[in-house]
């Protein structure tokens, strides 16, 4: 008696559902689990938006000029989420005593340059790195001359000029 007399699906058809199975939930182990594959940065790629890995690499003088192109990039690039009196806006305040994630130069320029996300996130709103504007290292690093110029005693000044 064959298998194929209306009492069932054949063996053949069995083995290849779940031989495919078997064989796409081992590729997925392997190529999320062992590869490192992550959707979201193939998505990047696939746009045209590479993912780079931010590193300070220019930190510029401390000069009056530095920090007047500070608020400069900062009216351009961070005023539609801090505010125009850096009061905040959907992102936080950044004129006050109380720093949300650091309070020295250093950590907040390396924080700018890669971003907030969700997990890290002290109010559950994300940045995204250098926020969202094609900022070089030395324009976040005057906008941070510009913060601290403006939070006198609660930024630490710890900047070491490499140029």
């Amino acid at each position: 008696m064959s298998n194929t007399d209306n009492k069932g699906v054949p063996n053949w058809i069995l083995f290849v559902f779940f031989g495919s199975l078997l064989a796409g939930s081992l590729y997925a182990v392997y190529k999320h689990g062992f590869l490192g594959y992550d959707r979201a940065m193939d998505l990047r790629t696939a746009q045209g938006a590479a993912y780079v890995t931010p590193s300070i690499m220019i930190i510029p003088q401390r000069t009056p000029q530095a920090i007047s192109n500070g608020e400069t990039t900062y009216q351009r690039a961070c005023v539609a989420c801090h505010g125009a009196q850096l009061q905040g806006v959907v992102g936080p305040a950044l004129i006050k005593a109380q720093w949300l994630h650091f309070n020295n130069e250093d950590k907040i320029a390396r924080m700018v340059m890669r971003g907030i996300g969700p997990a890290e996130s002290v109010t559950g709103g994300v940045m995204p790195a250098r926020g969202g504007a094609p900022l070089s290292d030395r324009e976040v690093w005057e906008v941070i001359y510009f913060l601290s110029s403006k939070n006198p005693g609660s930024i630490v000044q710890d900047a070491v000029p490499n140029e």
